[in-house]
């Protein structure tokens, strides 16, 4: 085992695209970066999802009517499912989630949100310019179908909600969404366009960004996984790990849904519980989408890559774990053939699962925590951490630098539940 003690400035916990991220802000500000990650860099809950920056996505998971009924919680075919289980935090998560879910300041959260999300979509757009990123990013909205009138209303009361924030969408009916996107089915009752929302290919996009980083000097260490962080007063002084010790000044912790599990060792208790989703990314298929879609009524998305597609969606609440459930894998393959026009047969697949961390409030805990003076929290960004993920890295470094944040963050500061 080494000892790694150098000078660090900064080291970042966490290689998926929130930490690859403020690596790269923070390297580019001037300081020395290290970054650790548990495995390979962008291999988490950076795979497998959609790619999407989505700031149509901005009201949150748990607001009133996100949830249909009590029966989904329970099913494991349903889009939002939670493992029956004793365990403590979950059910004290609950507590928290069921309190945020009234209606109350829920216009103040989707404001700070979309104020966000259009942010990050900006700063995307100057980091895969100014480094001449090739990640498949395409900023040509997203469609948002529905298949019953009921669920079309409700989309489009939302649709007016985000446009009071700056989120413009057109409203379309049936014979205006074939024309757009062929491969829809005829009879979808109507759709929604978020004209300003884009994607990109999350694996490729985390790869450019960790070869840039380490290009100009970074180091990132994979298989490195941190077994304890040792506290003298209100600072961490030193990481351990199964590589060696490693020394900074700063430590940002971007480890997603295995943040709450870390900080437990430190005494800091996150309620961020881990949500699995799963995605089937289709090869060798006719009549492919040529846009993202979101199938509303089944909360899956679609979108569509080089030589593929791929379909992700669920929400399931069971813990810390990786096992692909095949019911799950069916409700994607049904929903997508409920929505589109499209023959699977002779399709390869690769299925995939990653876990996503959920804060009770549906807002990220982004900043310096009030126990641990030299430890910068960055997770609980659900199922928006590509979406979020610049604006999340920038607004990092420019709190490391005691600089003032580009948005205002008071709402997302991990104190709120620590």
């Amino acid at each position: 085992m080494n000892s790694q003690t150098h000078n660090n400035d900064v080291i970042v916990i966490g290689g998926g695209i929130i930490g690859i991220c403020a690596s790269y802000y923070l390297q580019k500000s001037g300081k020395k970066v290290v970054l650790l990650e548990q495995n390979q860099v962008g291999t988490g809950s950076s795979y497998g999802n959609t790619g999407w920056i989505v700031p149509s996505h901005s009201i949150p998971i748990k607001s009133p009517g996100t949830l249909q009924t009590l029966k989904w919680l329970l099913n494991p075919k349903s889009p939002f499912y939670i493992k029956p289980t004793f365990n403590i935090d979950l059910w004290d998560w609950l507590i928290k989630f069921r309190k945020y879910s009234s209606s109350s300041n829920i216009e103040n959260r989707i404001s700070l949100s979309t104020k966000l999300s259009q942010e990050s979509l900006n700063l995307y757009k100057e980091i895969i310019q100014s480094e001449n990123i090739h990640c498949e990013f395409e900023q040509k909205g997203i469609i948002q179908l529905h298949n019953d009138e009921r669920s079309f209303e409700e989309g489009v009361k939302d649709a007016e909600l985000l446009r009071l924030n700056g989120i413009k969408s057109n409203i379309l009916i049936q014979k205006e969404l074939k024309l757009i996107e062929p491969s829809i089915k005829s009879n979808i009752y109507g759709g929604i366009h978020f004209i300003n929302d884009a994607y990109l290919n999350p694996f490729t996009t985390v790869s450019s960004l960790a070869n840039i980083f380490i290009k100009n000097g970074g180091i990132i260490y994979p298989n490195t996984q941190v077994e304890d962080l040792h506290i003298n007063g209100n600072k961490i002084t030193s990481i351990s790990t199964n590589k060696g010790i490693y020394t900074s000044k700063y430590i940002v912790l971007a480890t997603g849904a295995w943040s709450s599990k870390l900080m437990k060792k430190i005494g800091v208790n996150l309620p961020i519980q881990p949500a699995k989703g799963y995605s089937i990314s289709f090869k060798n298929t006719k009549n492919t989408p040529t846009r993202p879609l979101i199938l509303s009524e089944t909360r899956v998305g679609i979108s569509p890559f080089n030589n593929y597609f791929r379909a992700a969606g669920t929400l399931e609440l069971s813990g810390l774990n990786l096992k692909i459930a095949p019911k799950r894998i069916e409700s994607i393959k049904k929903a997508i053939h409920s929505y589109i026009d499209i023959d699977l047969k002779n399709s390869s697949e690769d299925i995939w699962c990653g876990m996503r961390p959920l804060s009770p409030d549906g807002l990220p805990l982004i900043g310096l925590t009030s126990k641990i003076d030299n430890l910068m929290i960055s997770t609980g960004h659900s199922t928006t951490g590509v979406t979020l993920a610049a604006v999340t890295g920038k607004i990092i470094q420019q709190l490391i630098d005691s600089q003032k944040p580009l948005i205002d963050i008071e709402k997302l500061s991990p104190n709120r539940f620590i």
